[in-house]
């Protein structure tokens, strides 16, 4: 009898706890559908979104997020809860496009590098000089392409929500400026990616795949001559102290997007969607802004550091962006309709004349 009551015990303990893991398990994943709690707001559910995140909580890219997040718990009236997970510690970069397709994720965020594999039309955004330096123009062109980039996404049964430019891309050197197409040629030069490699190319330069990590020694102990780089990496990584020749290029290089599981969009009110589409692109114009501050911080912290920065002049600037055309033409040779209209915006902004 004692046996039986003890044997009774055991299977009531292991039934509560195999209860307790699946409740655990249910509010810890946002899955395809997300979360679904009790609130007032959104039909009377909480959805709690994972999102993956590559880069750090400090970085300045998640200044602008950080607000994003704010704004949409708000808008939602608490009934959408963003858990992000930075460093890459939910999923890596290079897997959070197709683990938002298929509801591993809830959302995340990744480069155009990343995904032009996968989505040949990114690459427009992916290169050196993709789109325009200064905010205003990079506002117009965003105006443009944003029901694009919607299309584009949609194809791949993901939901773009804003996306963050880059600018303040940089050549650092130990012994030299770079001013014109010349001062490239024959010069090894670190860049990332395989469209900034055919750049380096066109530039008549020996692209060098070095890891960020160890650009600083490849560039001590002159395994390369150059590399492309971002004034604030420059400031951080400490390249001045070993490349203190440092030229602003005037072009930003690699936007990145925020995307979502299309089946956790769907859950979301219509109101609530047109909100947030409204705000992803007010975002997208505050980031530029934002980041452009923050590069020229860093150009300054440079400065004072030791590095000495030159910026091309207008014609210098035109010179670079002409010598690179064979790339923007080459990734303008698609068959696709949407690929080309965003092309020929792309190609408009990078030529304005």
């Amino acid at each position: 009898m004692r046996k039986f009551a003890l044997s009774l015990a055991i299977i009531f303990f292991l039934s509560v706890i195999t209860m307790a893991c699946g409740s655990s398990q249910t509010s810890e994943s946002s899955g395809e559908q997300g979360t679904e709690n009790t609130n007032e707001n959104n039909g009377g559910k909480t959805i709690q979104i994972d999102t993956a995140i590559f880069h750090s909580e400090t970085d300045p890219f998640a200044d602008t997020w950080k607000e994003w997040v704010q704004r949409v718990e708000e808008l939602s009236g608490g009934s959408v809860q963003v858990e992000p997970f930075y460093s890459g510690s939910l999923i890596s970069n290079a897997d959070t496009l197709n683990a938002i397709k298929d509801g591993s994720v809830g959302m995340g965020v990744t480069a155009a590098a990343v995904m032009s594999g996968q989505i040949p039309a990114l690459a427009q955004l992916e290169v050196l000089g993709a789109y325009p330096n200064d905010s205003d123009q990079f506002e117009s062109l965003v105006n443009e392409i944003w029901p694009l980039l919607k299309d584009i996404f949609h194809q791949q049964e993901v939901e773009f929500l804003w996306f963050q430019g880059s600018p303040g891309a940089v050549v650092i050197s130990p012994d030299k400026f770079f001013k014109t197409p010349e001062d490239y040629i024959g010069v090894k030069i670190r860049g990332a990616g395989r469209w900034q490699t055919e750049q380096i190319k066109s530039l008549g330069g020996n692209p060098v795949a070095v890891d960020i990590g160890e650009m600083y020694l490849a560039l001590q102990n002159k395994t390369i001559d150059a590399a492309l780089s971002l004034n604030t990496l420059a400031y951080s990584f400490k390249f001045y102290e070993v490349a203190p020749k440092v030229t602003d290029l005037r072009v930003p290089v690699n936007a990145t997007f925020y995307l979502m599981n299309k089946k956790v969009w769907e859950q979301l009110p219509e109101d609530l969607k047109m909100n947030i589409d409204e705000l992803g692109k007010e975002l997208t114009f505050k980031s530029y802004r934002h980041l452009h501050d923050i590069q020229n911080k860093a150009i300054e912290d440079l400065k004072a550091n030791g590095a000495e920065v030159y910026y091309l002049t207008d014609e210098e600037h035109t010179k670079f962006i002409s010598q690179m055309s064979p790339v923007f033409e080459q990734l303008a040779a698609t068959d696709g309709e949407q690929e080309k209209k965003l092309a020929e915006i792309m190609d408009k902004y990078r030529n304005p004349n």
